[in-house]
């Protein structure tokens, strides 16, 4: 082994072994607390990074599919999604986890008591996530609860610097009190929620997020999930990010992009195996991946992606690339002089852009 990969195996070494005593640390503090009552009141909403980075939600409101859906992400990690009665938890279903991520973190950062497990009103959850408050609203709620709980997932990607090498479900709902409204109208009134110890692992090692409250203005699910890309790659930090096309709808997860890989993911013949056990590569998903792909590049080009919180999208047809631009980035420089900067003044010239493009691996 070089040098450079010695150094740079033992600081991947040092940070896991801090991950892992910060969250021995916060599970001492946060053994002996009761279920908590949520405050009402605006609260940030985060989300685990895994999962941002990661398609773990569908994006279609009709994936009733009863069958697991295996995506293999890099490297070595993989991910199982094992659907609920109801099918598939989605995109939209995945604002109440992060309605309860923000709560638990809020509680966590005042030195309140705080745990795995919340106590909240549908209203709270339906407010904050600005959906409607009819009783229509109230019924998918409901829905998604079942799809949360009811879906296993397996995967072998550390949370808090743990494995967990068994299934567990996203969430367990221990109470719904209903109040009648009337014989049809029978609307859920208050509810108790368990976060799974994956994801609570990353609220106690605070390896989260926050979510613009713009996000849950945004109605198309790709814009929500290229709007999670972004924010998890490119960040508040960086002034642009850029990705080819192929891995980026892989990324998202549409139309079985995930069982379809480049060459270069090719290389590890364990995947290979895995990916042929799966019985799920042929040439219709073969179709199916070049369909999206061409529907995926001609809304980024054509500008038909949805105005997306805090980023902007920019497409290299030569090169086929995308790159995310960050609207708010500062350099040290600027931030320190109290100056507001541009990011479109930094991707302004042909040469920059061939620049990040020569960086892309």
């Amino acid at each position: 082994m070089s040098v450079a990969k010695r150094i740079k195996q033992l600081g991947q070494d040092t940070k896991l072994r801090r991950k892992q005593a910060a969250l021995k640390k916060a599970k001492e503090e946060a053994a002996l607390n009761a279920p908590f009552m949520v405050a009402a009141g605006n609260v940030s909403t985060k989300g685990d990074q895994a999962s941002m980075q990661d398609p773990f939600y569908t994006l279609s409101k009709s994936n009733h599919s009863k069958d697991p859906v295996y995506y293999c992400a890099r490297g070595d990690d993989q991910i199982t999604v094992y659907p609920s009665a109801k099918g598939m938890p989605t995109i939209w279903d995945k604002d109440i986890i992060l309605f309860i991520t923000g709560h638990i973190l809020a509680a966590k950062n005042k030195d309140e008591l705080y745990s795995s497990t919340i106590k909240t009103t549908p209203y709270e959850i339906l407010k904050v996530c600005r959906r409607g408050t009819s009783g229509k609203s109230y019924a998918a709620l409901d829905d998604a609860l079942d799809r949360l709980s009811g879906a296993f997932v397996k995967t072998n990607i550390m949370a808090g610097g743990e494995y967990f090498a068994e299934r567990f479900q996203l969430i367990t709902t221990s109470e719904r009190g209903k109040l009648k409204k009337g014989k049809k109208d029978r609307r859920l009134a208050t509810l108790k929620i368990t976060l799974c110890d994956w994801l609570y692992n990353s609220i106690l090692v605070n390896d989260v997020l926050t979510y613009s409250p713009e996000y849950f203005n945004l109605k198309s699910p790709i814009d929500r999930r290229l709007y999670e890309i972004a924010r998890k790659h490119c960040g508040k930090n960086k002034p642009s990010w850029p990705i080819s096309m192929h891995k980026l709808l892989r990324r998202t997860g549409l139309k079985n992009s995930n069982l379809v890989q480049d060459d270069d993911d090719l290389k590890d013949s364990r995947q290979v195996k895995a990916l042929k056990a799966s019985k799920e590569v042929g040439p219709e998903n073969l179709a199916k991946f070049r369909e999206a792909l061409k529907a995926l590049r001609s809304k980024i080009k054509t500008g038909k992606v949805g105005s997306i919180p805090d980023y902007r999208i920019e497409y290299h047809q030569d090169k086929d690339m995308v790159i995310f631009h960050n609207n708010s980035y500062q350099p040290k420089s600027a931030r320190y002089r109290g100056i507001r900067h541009d990011s479109h003044s930094f991707q302004s010239t042909k040469e920059k852009h061939t620049d990040i493009l020569h960086c892309v691996s």
